[in-house]
């Protein structure tokens, strides 16, 4: 039976790749941890798109209230 011949990209990439799982799949915390800095960066984003577009129509607001 031949043995698969990697070449160095993808050694380097399967090796990531294994890396990343084994870390993931460590312990509870781990994936706990890394679920919920997800979350609480989707949660940032989505309150400073709020507060921006707050700002933006008041800004508009100012415009064509001053400057018209």
């Amino acid at each position: 039976m031949d043995k698969i011949k990697l070449k160095g990209g993808s050694k380097t990439m399967l090796f990531a790749v294994l890396m990343l799982m084994v870390l993931l799949v460590s312990g509870c915390e781990t994936a706990k941890g890394f679920a919920t800095g997800i979350g609480s960066t989707a949660e940032g984003v989505g309150k400073d798109s709020y507060n921006l577009w707050n700002f933006l129509k008041s800004a508009d607001n100012w415009l064509d209230k001053n400057l018209w």
